[in-house]
C-alpha cells in the first residue's frame, strides 16, 4: 500500500469512527444516530441494487424499492419511539405497489425483480432500523456494540495476518482464516470485559456472551456482503469512503449483529 493510500484509509477510518460515536452520544437528546442510519440505509440499498444487477437488465423499479425501504426502516424506528405501528402498514401497501409495478414492465423475469427489491429492503433497511431500536433501550449497549464490532475486526485482521493459515471460506473471502477469526473474538472478549468493569448490573459472563455473538454473527455479514461482491464482480460495494469502499463495506457486519444483539438484550432484560 502506498504511504499516500495509508494516510488517506487511516483519515477515512478515524472520520467514520468519530462521526459514529458522536452520533450515538447525541442519539437520546437529537436522534443522531438514527438520522445517520437512515442515511445509510438509502445509501446501503443503492449499493446494493447496484451489485445485484451488475449483470442483469437494472430494474426501474430500483428508486421506488429505495423509497420502500426508508418506510420500513422509519416504520421500526417509529415503532421503537412511540409504539405506533401503522409504518408497517403503510409499508405493506407500498410492496403491493411493487407486485402491481410488475404488471407493467416489460420484464422476463419479474419475479428476480422482486425478489432483488424485497431482498434490498430487508438484508440492509430494517436491520438498521433494528439497530436504532437499541439505541432507545440502552446507549450503553449501542456504544459497546459498535466497539465490539471494531475490536473484533481489528483482532481478525491482526491476528489472520501474522497467524493465519487455515482458510475460512476461501472460495468467498480468501484472506479470512480460523486463526484469525479466534483472535478477533478473544480480543472482543478482552474489551467486552472492560465494559463489564464499567456495567456493573450485568455480570462478565453476559458481557463475554454478547462479545462472542456479535463477533460471530458480525462474521456472517461480512461473509455475506463479499459473496455478493463476488457475484457482482465487485472489488467494493461503492466509493464513497475513500480508502475503505462503499457504505455497505462499514456496515456489512452490523446488518447481521444488529437483530442478534437486539434479541440477546431483549431477553436478559427478561430474565
Amino acid at each position: 500500500m502506498k504511504i499516500s493510500e495509508f494516510w488517506k484509509r487511516t483519515f477515512t477510518g478515524a472520520a467514520f469512527v468519530v462521526a459514529v460515536l458522536l452520533a450515538v452520544y447525541f442519539q437520546q437528546s437529537y436522534y443522531t444516530l438514527s438520522a445517520l442510519l437512515a442515511v445509510v440505509a438509502i445509501i446501503g440499498m443503492s449499493e446494493f441494487y447496484k451489485m445485484a444487477y451488475a449483470k442483469s437488465e437494472p430494474s426501474r423499479n430500483n428508486i421506488y424499492a429505495i423509497v420502500c425501504g426508508c418506510v420500513l426502516y422509519l416504520s421500526v424506528v417509529l415503532f421503537a419511539f412511540t409504539n405506533i405501528n401503522i409504518g408497517f402498514a403503510i409499508y405493506a401497501l407500498m410492496v403491493m405497489g411493487l407486485f402491481v409495478a410488475e404488471l407493467f414492465r416489460v420484464s422476463a423475469k419479474p419475479i428476480e425483480s422482486l425478489a432483488i427489491s424485497l431482498l434490498g429492503n430487508v438484508y440492509v433497511a430494517l436491520p438498521l432500523g433494528l439497530m436504532s431500536q437499541i439505541s432507545t433501550e440502552n446507549i450503553f449497549w449501542t456504544f459497546a456494540l459498535f466497539v465490539l464490532l471494531w475490536t473484533f475486526d481489528t483482532g481478525a485482521y491482526l491476528t489472520g495476518r501474522t497467524f493465519g493459515k487455515h482458510k475460512m471460506f476461501e472460495r468467498i473471502s480468501p484472506k479470512k482464516t480460523w486463526e484469525g477469526e479466534i483472535g478477533g473474538i478473544l480480543l472482543a472478549m478482552v474489551a467486552a470485559a472492560i465494559f463489564s468493569y464499567f456495567a456493573k448490573e450485568e455480570p462478565v459472563y453476559v458481557w463475554l456472551l454478547y462479545s462472542v455473538l456479535i463477533a460471530v454473527f458480525g462474521t456472517f455479514g461480512d461473509l455475506i456482503e463479499s459473496m455478493f461482491k463476488r457475484e457482482a464482480g465487485f472489488k467494493d460495494s461503492g466509493n464513497l469512503l475513500p480508502g475503505h469502499g462503499g457504505i455497505l463495506d462499514r456496515f456489512d457486519s452490523l446488518l447481521f449483529a444488529a437483530p442478534v444483539a437486539l434479541i440477546f438484550l431483549e431477553i436478559i432484560e427478561i430474565l
